[in-house]
């Protein structure tokens, strides 16, 4: 009897850890000064729902965004940030927003 034919399977080689991670991550820099920025609008929109309403998410996933540093923020919040701020994204991601000792109810900035 002649021998069956072997069948072979390629695999590809795996992709090191680091390229497995997600493309436009915020790094925890730019996550703290988003979450500030949240809690800042908060208090500006008179409260969380309102703010919610307008970046078009319910109160709850705001809330629970902008406090639980256990979970990542998507990239998506700090463009709403910035969008509703009328601010550029990059002033959220570097922290220029708000500006250090300015008044959340009117933006004044004390000397």
């Amino acid at each position: 009897m002649s021998e069956k034919p072997r069948h072979l399977h390629w695999k590809r080689p795996r992709p090191p850890a680091s390229a497995n991670r997600r493309p436009g991550k915020l790094t925890p820099e730019e996550e703290a000064c988003t979450r500030v920025a949240l809690k800042f609008l908060a208090i500006r929109h008179g409260g969380w729902n309102k703010l919610a309403k307008r970046m078009r998410v319910s109160g709850y996933t705001l809330q629970s965004a902008a406090l639980k540093k256990r979970r990542a923020l998507a990239p998506g919040v700090a463009l709403e940030v910035a969008r509703v701020a009328g601010v550029t994204v990059d002033d959220v991601l570097a922290g220029r927003f708000p500006e250090p000792g300015s008044c959340p109810m009117c933006g004044h900035r004390g000397q």
